[in-house]
This record gives C-alpha cells, sequence and structure tokens, in this order.
C-alpha cells in the first residue's frame, strides 16, 4: 500500500466532495452534515490519497476538516505528517491505525516513533520535522478520541500529565487557577532538542527540481531572486533592496565582486560593509532581465532615481516579506504536493550557498583555521559561532553522504533557458 498527498480544489460541504473519492469501506466521520455550518465554502484542503484505489482516506479527512473550520489551516504539513505515518503502518502487515493494545510497545504509534528515530538517526529527516511529524499524528488520535472513535484491541495513545504552576501575579491565573495540565504522549521520538540554526540544505536533486519547476511554473522575478540566493548567499532583504547600479560595472568577469552596504546605500544586516563574490553568469543574467521589455515596463511605473533590480508589476520593489510569500506559495503549489518529503523554507537557499562554500574549502585541502575564515567572510557573519555550523555540518558522515558541491552543471538547463529569453 502506497499513500501520496492531493491538494482537494474548492468545495462548499463535507458532501459536496465526491463519493467516488472518499473511500466507504470502514469509512468515519464526526462531522454533522445536517448541519448549516457544513455548506460553509473550503477553498483548499491537502488530504491524504491512497494511490492503489485513488480515494481519500476518510479518517484523516475528518480530522483535517474539523481543524479547518476551527480556523487551523495548515492542512499541508498534517497531510506530510500522515501520508508518511499511513506509508509506514502500510509497510507492517500486523499494524492498523484504528487498532490499539494494552501493551504500549505493540501500538502503531509507538512503532512510528521508533521510526522516526531511525530516519532521523540516518539522516533521513531533521530532528525538528521528525517531532512535529508525530505530534501531527498525536492530535490525529487526540481527535478521534474525543469523538468517541470505536478502537479495537485497546488504546491507540496513551498521555503523560505534567502539572506547571502558575505565580500568583500572573495575569491569567484568575482565569485559569493557579496551575497548568499539559498532556505529552508517553511514547514521543527520543530526538534531541534541534538547534534553530540547524543548516538544512538543498541537496543537488534537489536543487534541479526546485529550479527546474521555477522555470516551468515561477514567476521570471522569483527565479531570478532564487538563482541570487543560491550563487551570493545574500538574504532575502539584502535581495530586495538591490539596485541596477550595483551591478553595472559587471564586465564579463567570471566571479564578480559585489558592494553591499551603507557606503553602496544598501541596506543589510547589521549595516555590514562586507561584499560578496557572485559568479559573473548570475550578474550577466540579471542584467540582461533589466534590458528586457518585461523589467521595461515595470520600470515606467517606477519613480526612484537608483532603480532596483527587481520590481513588481506595479512598479514598486519587492521587500523581505514579499519574497518570502512568494517562495512560500510557490512551495506549497508546485513543490510539496508533488514531492512531501521535500521542505525547505526560503533561507535555506543561503544556507546552501554556504555549506558549498565550506565543502569546497575541505576538497581544496585547506586547514580548518582558513576554511572557517574563508567561509566567514564569504557568508558575512558576523561571529564565528555561526560559521562553525557550516564547519560541523561537512564534520557529519551522513552529510558528506547526502551532500555535494553545487556546481553549474546542476543549473545548466536553467541558466541556458535565460540566456535564450
Amino acid at each position: 500500500m502506497a499513500y501520496k498527498t492531493q491538494l482537494l480544489p474548492t468545495f462548499f460541504s463535507f458532501k459536496s466532495v465526491p463519493t467516488d473519492f472518499i473511500d466507504q469501506n470502514g469509512g468515519y466521520s464526526c462531522v454533522d452534515t445536517t448541519k448549516p455550518c457544513n455548506k460553509e465554502m473550503v477553498e483548499e484542503l491537502t488530504v491524504v490519497v491512497d494511490e492503489d484505489t485513488g480515494f481519500i482516506i476518510p479518517s484523516v479527512f475528518d480530522y483535517l476538516l474539523t481543524r479547518h473550520k476551527e480556523g487551523r489551516d495548515n492542512s499541508s504539513f498534517e497531510s506530510r505528517a500522515l501520508r508518511l505515518y499511513f506509508d509506514f503502518i502500510g509497510g507492517v502487515p500486523e499494524l492498523n491505525w484504528s487498532a490499539g493494545s494494552s501493551i504500549s510497545y505493540e501500538r502503531p504509534i509507538y512503532q512510528f516513533s521508533n521510526f522516526l528515530e531511525e530516519l532521523y538517526g540516518s539522516g533521513q529527516i531533521a530532528g525538528t520535522t521528525a517531532k512535529n511529524y508525530f505530534s501531527s499524528v498525536v492530535r490525529f488520535y487526540t481527535h478521534h478520541l474525543k469523538f468517541s472513535y470505536p478502537f479495537t484491541k485497546g488504546v491507540p495513545v496513551e498521555y503523560t500529565e505534567t502539572i506547571i504552576k502558575k505565580f500568583d501575579n500572573d495575569l491569567t491565573s484568575h482565569i485559569t487557577g493557579l496551575e497548568i495540565k499539559v498532556q505529552s504522549a508517553d511514547c514521543k521520538p527520543n530526538i534531541p532538542s534541534t538547534k534553530a540554526t540547524e543548516l538544512i540544505p538543498f541537496t543537488p536533486e534537489e536543487q534541479e527540481l526546485f529550479f527546474l519547476s521555477l522555470l516551468k511554473n515561477g514567476s521570471q522575478e522569483l527565479l531570478l531572486m532564487c538563482l541570487l540566493a543560491m550563487n551570493s548567499g545574500m538574504r532575502a532583504d539584502e535581495i530586495a533592496d538591490l539596485r541596477i547600479d550595483m551591478i553595472s560595472k559587471y564586465a564579463d568577469e567570471d566571479s564578480f565582486k559585489l558592494k553591499l552596504g551603507p557606503l553602496s546605500e544598501h541596506r543589510t544586516k547589521k549595516d555590514s560593509e562586507m561584499p560578496v563574490q557572485v559568479s559573473g553568469r548570475t550578474i550577466a543574467t540579471l542584467l540582461r532581465y533589466n534590458k528586457s521589455k518585461r523589467y521595461l515596463k515595470r520600470l515606467a511605473k517606477s519613480t526612484p532615481s537608483r532603480p532596483h533590480v527587481f520590481l513588481n508589476k506595479n512598479g514598486e520593489p519587492y521587500t523581505q516579506k514579499m519574497i518570502s510569500t512568494l517562495f512560500n506559495e510557490f512551495m506549497n503549489k508546485y513543490i510539496i504536493t508533488a514531492n512531501d518529503e521535500f521542505y525547505h523554507k526560503l533561507h535555506d537557499l543561503r544556507v546552501t550557498f554556504g555549506v558549498d562554500t565550506m565543502k569546497a574549502c575541505i576538497d581544496s585541502g585547506w586547514p580548518k583555521k582558513e576554511c572557517l575564515a574563508f567561509t566567514k567572510t564569504q557568508m558575512r557573519h558576523k561571529y564565528l559561532k555561526d560559521t562553525l555550523l557550516y564547519l560541523e555540518h561537512w564534520q557529519s558522515s551522513v552529510a558528506l553522504k547526502k551532500q555535494a558541491a553545487i556546481n553549474e552543471d546542476i543549473l545548466e538547463e536553467v541558466f541556458s533557458a535565460l540566456e535564450g529569453l
């Protein structure tokens, strides 16, 4: 048995979903379809589908629809977690999501917890992702327990209750009392707390998939901004404030020294003046874009004396938030729905540049001190501790197996297409 996530288009109620798409064998729903609230429009919902039959998994659909009605619209992430859970269960004949056990280690969710630990230990999944996936499955069970789903063979999950004392001067103590009771599943995966700065670079395969999809489905502006981030390590706000006069002196060099910061009247993190090296091919591609009819049409609507490299269709400069929104919308629409294990943030483009830079230094046989110094300069880090994360990444044997240095061969089709525009 295999499962996949699928984006369900707009529908107006639970009943309006074609019954041909919902598996009626053992189907279950706590949703009262006679109530008017079920006729509210649901614009988009990502569901889990049985690849063999094409049926939506009813227990997952019920859970996600209820969450949607409660205003929790992260069905894409929840579906990815539950797709992995049902895939895991499907690979173990004796397991069934609706069958619990009086013995904890025989429960599906207990065994799934061990499975997540193995994925994390082998480097196939980030620690935060593994723990969040587990939490999604626990919420799934909590939902069905709340509505008294008839589980067989015993309970599917047990909880440990923790009592947190509150101070008397807490502003909410008159509402909640002087303590909070927190329930957590007793079989959560034993995964150490992941640093917020954990590096999750694109693999070469992910780079190729992402950029070729951008070339086919994304806007030209988002494609160019992502190329620049990947090939320079520039942050989104730095890309947003990039001006044409900052790259106009390019003269066919293989590598262009791009001066950033206040002296260039350009916004950088903490007003850093450190320059960045950008591949000449990337700069040449940007300059061609700035002479294109598409860009000039946008420029005609703009008023600044120092035009930005990137303008939206109204002639306004992009902001960091606008770029992040475009990236997330593209990922959700064109990448994640078809590749539910592919999950990256915009910042991971910069991370990939740093990881590749450090790998190039290591491959060149440089001493660690020189590798750190060069990568720190390229990433424009203020503190060495930030650069050390990139060295630690390559000291992991798992990372060495999964990651390889980026090169233009991977993106050859993208560059060739852009040069032909």
